[in-house]
């Protein structure tokens, strides 16, 4: 315009966009302390899980942790729709999409934070719940969520990139919102789910924290 050319940036992410600075890393100490945790959650709420299956033969914690775990796949996408970036060095990678490498501990997050968030959802919606009541879980939620982000951020394990709304020292806070709501519609899917559905078709369940 005006014989001025005006590069603009065309942020299409492909197998060689990478939106951070280059030698944006975590290194092995982060990386694996953060995995390290999120392991030790994941896999006490797995025994936990387990022994209510075992003991109870309540299957329905079991699906939700696996369903959850399973949902990760999606997060290549969800991370390129919230403009998320892992930094390429977090230990073992389960799934990528568009340069972006998702870490393990991405999916044991899932496990925990969406399938045992979502269980308590259902718990508490089974036993009724008010209007009041649901948005006071929701709150704490988004503290949970908080609890998980900052220290990541601070990690460098990873960041949001471009303009982010509402963003407090790194962290976009709408995030807490999506990821709290998120959390409370898998245990919404279950109460609908749960009670129709019997036999193998008990299975379906599965897809509840995904969804």
């Amino acid at each position: 315009m005006n014989g001025v050319s005006m590069a603009v940036p065309v942020e299409i992410p492909g197998s060689t966009f990478e939106p951070v600075p280059p030698g944006y890393t975590a290194g092995a100490l982060v990386g694996w302390l953060l995995t390290g945790a999120i392991m030790a959650l994941a896999g006490g709420a797995l025994v936990w899980v387990l022994l209510r299956l075992v003991r109870d033969r309540d299957e329905v914690p079991v699906l939700m942790w696996v369903g959850a775990l399973v949902a990760v796949v999606a997060e290549p996408m969800l991370d390129l729709l919230c403009h998320i970036w892992y930094a390429p060095d977090l230990p073992l990678t389960i799934v990528s999409g568009w340069g972006n490498k998702v870490p393990l501990l991405v999916g044991l997050a899932w496990a925990f934070f969406v399938g045992m968030t979502g269980y308590l959802a259902y718990r508490r919606m089974v036993a009724g719940m008010s209007t009041r009541k649901v948005f006071e879980l929701m709150g704490w939620y988004m503290l949970l969520d908080v609890g998980l982000e900052y220290p990541a951020i601070a990690g460098h394990a990873w960041t949001y990139y471009s303009a982010q709304p509402f963003e407090l020292v790194g962290f976009p806070l709408w995030m807490t919102w999506i990821n709290a709501t998120g959390m409370l519609l898998g245990g919404f899917g279950v109460w609908i789910l749960a009670p129709r559905v019997t036999g193998a078709w008990r299975l379906t369940v599965v897809f509840a924290p995904g969804a």
